[in-house]
This record gives C-alpha cells, structure tokens and sequence, in this order.
C-alpha cells in the first residue's frame, strides 16, 4: 500500500488498479492520503495461495486477485501487473492469460532482491 501511495507522489502520470477484497483494500488505503481519482479497486474474492498447484489455481480461481490483474493486463486496460504472491502461478498466468510476446519462448523473472546494502534485479 505504501508503495503505491509513494508512486503515485512520484510519477503524476500513472493510475493504479489494485485488485483484492475491496472492502478489506479500501479500509487499509484510508489510513493514507493519496489522490483518489486516479486509484481503482477491483474486487476479488479468491486468493491462490503458495501451496496450489500454479497452472490449477490459475485454471481454476478466476475470481482471484491474480487473474483479474492479469485479465487487466491482456484487455489494455493496464499495462504492467505487480505481484507479492506466488511465484509460480504468477508466470502460469501470464503466459496463460496474457500470452507470450512474438518470438519469446519462455517468460522472463525479474525479482527484485533486497540486500543490507544494495538492491539487486
């Protein structure tokens, strides 16, 4: 949450989408300030958790806050999806929902990994 308040301070020019239970979302970002128009909550109910089989839940969870990220993603109305949850349904949901790009084989991972002193990609 504080990260997408932080963008949002830094770069005028984006909107967020942020896709979970709305209520729950809703209640969290109220304790910050943030320019409201230019966030909108997209309500899911299911969750994939770490511990399903990835190409399942995604299959299967389409009212997951995954895929309906996802689904954002490969009907233009978003174009990037950031994700803290699992790994492995993540990549299946790309490249099930949104696709590959003409010519790659495989998606590409680029985690972001926190050091004492740096921040590798």
């Amino acid at each position: 949450m504080k990260g997408c308040v932080q963008a949002l301070e830094e770069f005028k020019d984006i909107e967020i989408y942020i896709t979970g239970p709305e209520d729950i979302l809703k209640e969290a970002f109220s304790k910050f300030k943030y320019d409201k128009e230019r966030v909108t909550f997209i309500d899911a109910k299911e969750v994939i958790s770490t511990n399903e089989h990835p190409a399942m839940a995604v299959k299967k969870k389409k009212d997951s806050s995954l895929v309906k990220a996802l689904r954002l993603v490969k009907d233009n109305q978003c174009e990037a999806v950031i994700s803290a949850g699992s790994t492995g349904a993540f990549l299946t949901g790309c490249t099930l929902i949104v696709g590959r790009i003409k010519g790659v084989e495989r998606p590409a991972l680029a985690p972001v990994i926190c050091q004492v002193k740096m921040v590798l990609l």
